[in-house]
């Protein structure tokens, strides 16, 4: 949007507030090493690395299995409780929405994840440090999940926007003290 004069020049842009930040604005990226061809696959093995950094710098103890056999990528502890968690990232948008795969494939179809294999599903926006730490109940069977990190939902659903940056749900719920 440009801003005129009256006989019709053009001034340029309106300036904005810096102090003001709107919803859809993104940002600042975390620069990555640039893999211009990175495949699928090294994309995931990114994520996965970014998850066990970050459950571990949140203090949680992060076991991954041997194989690929298993449903879940991580075993994540808590100190009272062992989560299965399946981590899944995203870099590309449609309609502002980040768009994530939550099944995984027989020969023939995609299933989705149930939760007596996976407890959660870990989401991270690749090029930022947004993470999505979604149970599996609350999928209900979903076999897309649509995030939207920067807003902009058309039905103004956010419906998972309260599982961003939801680590307190891996961690072991705190009872108070009996009084003695």
């Amino acid at each position: 949007m440009s801003v005129f004069s009256r006989n019709g020049k053009r001034l340029g842009r309106p300036k904005s507030n810096p102090n003001s930040r709107a919803l859809h604005e993104r940002p600042k990226k975390i620069v990555y090493p640039s893999w211009p061809h990175a495949t699928r696959k090294q994309l995931g093995e990114l994520a996965e690395m970014m998850f066990m950094v970050k459950a571990t710098t949140k203090g949680l103890i992060v076991a991954k299995p041997y194989g690929e056999s298993h449903r879940y990528d991580f075993l994540v502890d808590s100190g009272k409780r062992t989560w299965r968690v399946q981590v899944k990232s995203s870099t590309c948008t449609h309609r502002r929405a980040y768009t994530v795969n939550a099944y995984w494939k027989t020969t023939r179809k995609h299933m989705p994840y149930l939760p007596s294999k996976v407890d959660f599903l870990a989401v991270v926006i690749l090029g930022t440090d947004i993470w999505y730490l979604i149970p599996i109940r609350a999928l209900a069977g979903r076999l897309i999940v649509n995030v939207y990190p920067f807003g902009g939902d058309p039905r103004g659903s956010r419906r998972f926007e309260k599982y961003r940056e939801a680590w307190h749900l891996l961690q072991p719920k705190k009872r108070p003290r009996p009084r003695s």
